[in-house]
């Protein structure tokens, strides 16, 4: 197993294409195939369901997935150890590196964004680090990353140590059933949602996230955050194009007899009274740096491709 396969796997999972994440990596689609094929023989699992609907996670793959994860970012963690003890030589960074927390839609999204900006513009291959939650600030701090993305809440006990603005704000949504009785609603209050489903067992979880809810309890607005970041850590691992194709954070799933094929049949009811810090992803960088006014500039060129992809057909989004 290499680092380069286990990066190659990330991409594969989170696009849930292969032709996206060969482009991503500047690799033709045969050259990244073979490397999953080989990692699959390796570790002798199945790690993608492939047939005529696409391409599809294994519970295997899924697992995988959360751990590789874990692994990339222990090696980078040991190269900046060792480099801080002077124990390897850094090398000049080949890469404009973004660092962003695993989510729901941000690592494709933000990869259709890139992928419109002028192609010398960056003057070198770009490079996005998913990082562990809560991480991301960090990483901008220490200089292995010059740009970061995370919501505005995760932001705040930095104060002014960084400059930002404003990404992509994503509200809360409530997924249920058709038949369900929230299914009549367009939005409901944190507060009413609360006062009728106050049990995280009350509500349909892939298999993969049913160890982290069970029997829990949530209480208030900061309950409901929690379980949104345990469903936020686990769900691009299941279905991450499909719950992409417009951003939002899709957050509960109430009972239901649905399997994870079915997520499309269900209806978004949104939640309000929500603050704004923890629905909205900011674009950061260190305050006071030489490059603050390119960067700036390449804020403003990503909202000029947001404007742009947010009037194209849906149909046309994230290579479906």
């Amino acid at each position: 197993m290499t680092i380069q396969q286990l990066e190659f796997y990330q991409s594969c999972a989170i696009f849930l294409n292969f032709r996206r994440a060969a482009q991503y990596h500047f690799v033709s689609e045969s050259t990244l195939s073979r490397q999953i094929a080989a990692l699959e023989l390796e570790l002798n699992v199945t790690l993608f369901h492939r047939d005529t609907k696409g391409v599809r996670l294994t519970e295997a793959g899924a697992l995988l997935f959360r751990r590789s994860v874990e692994i990339l970012n222990q090696i980078s963690e040991y190269r900046r150890t060792l480099c801080s003890e002077g124990l390897l030589r850094p090398e000049p960074n080949p890469y404009f590196r973004i660092t962003c927390h695993i989510s729901d839609n941000i690592f494709p999204h933000l990869v259709e964004l890139l992928e419109l900006l002028p192609a010398d513009w960056l003057g070198k291959q770009y490079k996005i680090d998913l990082v562990r939650e809560g991480t991301a600030p960090d990483a901008v701090l220490r200089g292995a990353a010059q740009l970061g993305i995370d919501l505005a809440a995760n932001l705040q006990s930095f104060g002014g140590a960084f400059r930002r603005r404003l990404f992509l704000r994503m509200p809360l949504k409530v997924l249920v059933a058709p038949d369900h009785p929230l299914a009549g609603h367009d939005c409901l209050t944190v507060g009413e949602l609360l006062a009728e489903y106050h049990v995280w067992s009350d509500f349909l979880l892939p298999d993969v996230m049913k160890e982290y809810v069970e029997q829990r309890q949530v209480d208030g607005l900061e309950g409901l955050l929690s379980l949104r970041k345990i469903l936020s850590k686990h769900l691009p691992y299941v279905e991450c194009v499909r719950w992409a194709r417009k951003p939002d954070h899709r957050l509960l799933l109430p009972h239901g007899e649905l399997d994870i094929p079915e997520y499309g049949k269900l209806h978004a009811v949104e939640l309000t009274g929500v603050p704004a810090a923890a629905t909205d992803y900011m674009m950061f960088w260190k305050s006071g740096m030489d490059r603050d006014a390119e960067l700036l500039r390449f804020c403003e060129m990503m909202d000029a491709a947001e404007t742009y992809v947010k009037k194209r057909p849906s149909c046309c989004r994230y290579g479906r």
